[in-house]
């Protein structure tokens, strides 16, 4: 399962590692910013000891970042959480993190020139000190404009593109084949769960929700390869996780 990531999100830092250990799966640890504060060195020898035995990253804290704000004291506070968390990945060996924009259309659309250059100019300053690739997430973005912009002006390959397919199906006014078509060159990373229009429920893959032959279809179509990016399944409990990798591997045949 090289390619293949687990997000437990819900659960606590020690949880999450070893759920992952326990079924020699690749692990996403979920940071957030109690989680970087209360971070103990015994937790980076836990996450050590794991990184022996499967691949780590780390999802920085989603709530509250704002890279591109127009407010300097905004961006120094996503700075700070990414830098921390990219600190981590480098005493750890990290394979990549993933990070949110929260680009909010509404209240941001008057800034987004502005908005485009903070986040590029804090992204690509932070790979430059950590050398670590950083994967941007969508999150309630209704269409892909924003990443497009981004990296289409970035300068750095080791910033890319983490599609989470339950987010487009959830919030964007854009079908998945516009996002897959628009962020194709990007794609570094692809997050997989299952819900409805208008919410994020994060079920198990396979809940019968999702035909995820044609998404995988999709991606091959656009010149995404599966066997060369990320695939991270993100359930909410170790039974949908369980559920969600013999789906992969029977079903789908991605193990």
């Amino acid at each position: 399962m090289s390619k293949i990531y687990a997000h437990m999100f819900l659960y606590p830092l020690d949880k999450q590692i070893a759920i992952c250990v326990d079924r020699k799966i690749n692990c996403l640890i979920s940071l957030t910013a109690t989680t970087l504060m209360d971070l103990k060195q015994s937790d980076v020898e836990l996450i050590n000891d794991a990184g022996r035995k499967i691949r780590i990253a780390y999802h920085a804290p989603p709530h509250d970042m704002f890279p591109g704000s127009v407010d300097p004291y905004v961006r120094k506070v996503a700075k700070l959480r990414l830098s921390e968390t990219l600190d981590l990945a480098s005493k750890t060996h990290a394979t990549h993190i993933v990070a949110h924009i929260n680009y909010i259309e509404d209240m941001h659309k008057y800034y987004v020139r502005g908005w485009i250059e903070n986040s590029l100019e804090l992204f690509e300053e932070l790979i430059r000190l950590y050398r670590v690739p950083i994967h941007i997430e969508n999150g309630y973005e209704q269409t892909p404009e924003i990443f497009y912009r981004m990296l289409k002006e970035a300068k750095n390959d080791l910033l890319g593109f983490a599609l989470d397919i339950g987010h487009v199906l959830a919030y964007s006014k854009e079908p998945l084949e516009i996002w897959i078509s628009r962020l194709s060159d990007y794609i570094r990373e692809i997050h997989i769960h299952e819900t409805r229009p208008g919410v994020d429920e994060h079920l198990a893959v396979g809940s019968g929700l999702v035909d995820w032959d044609h998404i995988l279809a999709m991606l091959e179509n656009n010149g995404v390869s599966i066997n060369r990016i990320c695939i991270t399944v993100e359930p909410r409990n170790e039974n949908d996780l369980d559920r969600s990798i013999r789906y992969l591997r029977d079903t789908l045949g991605l193990i």
